[in-house]
């Protein structure tokens, strides 16, 4: 039985996801570079994912205030509650 949405379900997507959550728990907010050396995918699969993640509502793009060039990627309460939902139904199902 899957527990987790199908688009966290895929490797890359998870990683992003774990980190965005981890950075989040350490009060900070990363870059799309730094999520996808994360992940250890190829920056065209990172982006990719990337902008799956936001448009699902599991993650929040916004433009950096120092480098219009780059995206702030945090994770949305959106993420943070499937990630824990999730772990509650790993925990519950053992």
């Amino acid at each position: 039985m899957r527990v987790c949405p199908p688009v966290v379900c895929d490797q890359t997507a998870w990683s992003i996801l774990l980190a965005a959550y981890r950075a989040h728990e350490d009060g900070k907010v990363l870059s799309v570079t730094a999520l996808g050396s994360f992940a250890h995918a190829p920056a065209t699969t990172a982006l990719r994912w990337l902008g799956e993640l936001v448009t699902e509502g599991f993650l929040t793009s916004r433009p950096d205030e120092t480098d219009g060039r780059r995206r702030r990627i945090a994770i949305s309460g959106s993420g943070r509650a499937a990630l824990r939902n999730y772990a509650a139904k790993i925990a519950t199902d053992r």
